[in-house]
């Protein structure tokens, strides 16, 4: 299964879940971000080719589903509804850990 975690900027949220999913067996994991300037932007043919999409706000959602409307009928795409605080890195690290390895 391939999984794809997806945040604004792909520098602290999604690339955490990437590495705490990386090691199961059975999972394709990546992370990317919605930002345009992210290291590594999403793009059509990721959202396309994953079979879970794992979105850590509810705007993520929305812009995916807004701007990739091709995706595959089978594809779901589910929100952790984990917030970006700034200056919180530390703490917002340790609340994505929490909830991606419940």
């Amino acid at each position: 299964m391939r999984v794809l975690f997806v945040c604004t900027a792909n520098k602290l949220r999604s690339p955490t879940a990437e590495a705490v999913f990386r090691e199961h067996p059975g999972l394709e994991v990546l992370s990317h971000g919605t930002d345009p300037d992210a290291p590594t932007p999403l793009t059509r043919k990721l959202v396309a080719s994953a079979d879970l999409v794992i979105a850590m706000e509810t705007q993520h959602c929305e812009r995916i589903r807004k701007k990739y409307k091709e995706r595959p009928a089978d594809s779901r795409i589910v929100t952790l509804h984990i917030s970006d605080a700034p200056g919180a890195t530390a703490n917002n690290l340790k609340v994505c850990r929490s909830i991606v390895t419940r």
